[in-house]
């Protein structure tokens, strides 16, 4: 008598409000430098392409100044935050690192007039003279340029960066030209839908797992893979996850599994300890905090893993070990042609969810691995399925 496993996948979880603009994502890995660049793409066109320029100079900037042949290899990281005020006034923040220096840049645009506003269009004089003794007294500066400062809002605090130090300044101090108020967050009960799963362990099972998402992708393959019965793990960068919180819903609703691939994609190792717990535990929060879920798997960026990793992560590690090399090749026909012999029962696919041709290379991929009787499962099941089949070889 063969011997099934079967999954129900039940999720009773807590889902709250997403933000409906998308983001950005660039990673790229050569020889002497990776860059790993975030970005909001917003409803405000003009906003748009002042971030973008500003972040095609930082990156052509680090290309020109880092990525010779005779430096060590750098890595370029550009993370962001970004909030609606009132409904009316949106605060973006690009923080930019590069080993240990960093950057940070700062926009506040006014959705109603369709205009960037300048930190006079703030703040009071009053609040320029608090403003500045902030500053002076706070991280020793005695003579400032104002225009040079950034500003971010949340709705307890003004922050004001200099350079890559901040002070704040609660917002009960200040007669802002603004108006602020306190946003108050409408937490839904959400419901996930149950979803069982047969699994032949002796038949052929494969994982695929996506990177660097959620997308506007995201939903399309997840789509896909509804369409053949298959299911895939999705590592996930934390920065997202608010942004697409319906999206991800959807991916666990399809019965995938969601995994930690960090906050912001910094290169794991060649962070501080310190760095390395932030990145990990940040994307535990916000995925628990948005969705109700705890991932328990990670994968570290660019697949580096060294000691600290093992010792300060308390998740299963997951590598790969078929590449499928999409974000190279950036054509469906080159990915399908690459990946399909390197295909074997038990392996664990990479690839990522940022990009079209991928998508369109799954569309390839999917029927042809079904035909050739391949299961597809989430990392979790191909454990369990490894486990099962230990099992009976023991028992003979």
């Amino acid at each position: 008598m063969r011997n099934f496993l079967v999954l129900f996948l039940v999720l009773f979880l807590v889902g709250c409000g997403s933000f409906d603009d998308s983001v950005v994502t660039l990673i790229d890995e050569s020889d002497n430098c990776v860059s790993s660049v975030s970005y909001p793409k917003t409803s405000e066109s003009k906003l748009n392409r002042k971030i973008k320029r500003y972040v095609k100079s930082s990156v052509r900037d680090f290309n020109s100044n880092y990525c010779s042949d005779d430096v060590l290899r750098q890595e370029l990281n550009i993370d962001f935050k970004s909030n609606l005020i009132n409904e009316r006034y949106l605060n973006v923040v690009l923080v930019k690192t590069i080993e240990d220096e960093v950057w940070v840049k700062t926009f506040i645009f006014d959705v109603l007039k369709h205009k960037e506003l300048s930190i006079y269009d703030i703040l009071t004089d009053n609040d320029l003279m608090i403003l500045s003794d902030k500053v002076k007294r706070g991280l020793g500066y005695d003579n400032i340029e104002i225009n040079d400062l950034g500003v971010q809002f949340d709705d307890e605090f003004l922050y004001v960066y200099v350079g890559d130090s901040s002070v704040s300044i609660p917002l009960e101090e200040l007669d802002l030209r603004i108006k602020i108020s306190k946003d108050l967050e409408v937490v839904k009960s959400y419901q996930y839908k149950s979803v069982s799963k047969v699994i032949d362990p002796n038949g052929k099972v494969i994982a695929l797992t996506f990177d660097d998402g959620p997308s506007r992708y995201t939903r399309l393959i997840v789509d896909l893979l509804n369409e053949y019965g298959a299911s895939a793990t999705f590592f996930v960068l934390g920065n997202k996850v608010s942004i697409y919180s319906d999206t991800l819903k959807y991916v666990l609703d399809s019965g995938n599994e969601i995994g930690n691939h960090s906050y912001s994609h910094k290169w794991l190792t060649h962070v501080s300890e310190e760095e390395l717990i932030s990145q990990i535990n940040q994307t535990q929060d916000v995925i628990f905090n948005t969705l109700g879920y705890t991932p328990r798997l990670v994968r570290p960026t660019y697949g580096s893993v060294n000691q600290t990793i093992k010792d300060n992560v308390n998740l299963d590690i997951v590598l790969w070990n078929v590449d499928t090399l999409d974000w190279k090749y950036r054509n469906s026909n080159k990915i399908f042609k690459n990946v399909l012999p390197k295909i074997d029962d038990g392996k664990i696919v990479l690839m990522h969810d940022t990009y079209e041709y991928t998508y369109n290379a799954l569309k390839l991929l999917l029927p042809k691995l079904k035909d050739l009787g391949y299961q597809f499962v989430t990392v979790s099941e191909l454990k369990e399925v490894n486990s099962i089949r230990n099992e009976l070889n023991k028992n003979g």
